[in-house]
């Protein structure tokens, strides 16, 4: 892996990476093309294919996430977290990252470490309270019969958040399209796994 994403840095040629790990795309890949049986079925920007239908049969429940081009802003070498920027106004702590500021970089959040709060919490463990407005919600059943709620939340133009609630959370919150909420993330759930420096060709 180290040496592919070096590779990715110095070759200035398209590479084709065929893969069934989604560690590898987040790690390697800026377009990706999802083949089912030999027949295309999606292909664009990665965060676009990321975040679409095609690539619901190749997430389990604990992989369903979302992905940002982000960029570094701040290291807080005191307690080892790293701000970054979702978008111009939108910043998220994740665990410490070793790139300079104004690195761009590529970060993973999973649905299940996004929670939903109708108000904003005055104090929270959460370094990360994010006001978002629900772009839509989607239930569905995984793959133990467990009845799950999918809420895409919008938290800045064209840049979206997903989160995976229980049907229980959806009734009580009393979640509806439109509604503005607050996201909240554990500063210490996306860690250097879900985060890769950004590789583009010149």
């Amino acid at each position: 892996m180290p040496f592919l994403e070096e590779l990715a840095d110095k070759v200035a040629l398209p590479i084709i990476y065929v893969t069934h790990s989604l560690s590898e795309i987040l790690r390697l890949a800026n377009h990706l093309v999802v083949l089912d049986k030999g027949k295309l079925v999606s292909n664009g920007k990665l965060e676009d294919v990321w975040a679409s239908q095609a690539m619901k049969p190749w997430q389990s429940f604990s992989e369903q996430s979302s992905l940002f081009e982000a960029q570094v802003a701040e290291n807080n070498h005191e307690y080892g977290l790293t701000r970054i920027l979702l978008a111009p106004e939108t910043p998220m702590w994740v665990q410490q990252v070793s790139a300079d500021i104004g690195t761009h970089v590529r970060v993973q959040v999973r649905s299940n470490d996004v929670s939903i709060c109708c108000d904003k919490p005055t104090k929270t463990s959460f370094r990360n309270v994010i006001p978002a407005t629900i772009e839509s919600i989607e239930s569905y059943t995984s793959g133990n019969e467990r009845q799950s709620v999918s809420v895409k939340l919008q938290i800045a133009p064209q840049c979206y958040l997903w989160a995976t609630i229980t049907t229980w959370a959806r009734d009580e919150l009393e979640l509806e399209k439109g509604m503005p909420v607050y996201a909240q993330i554990k500063g210490v759930s996306v860690t250097q796994r879900d985060i890769a420096i950004t590789h583009s060709i010149e």
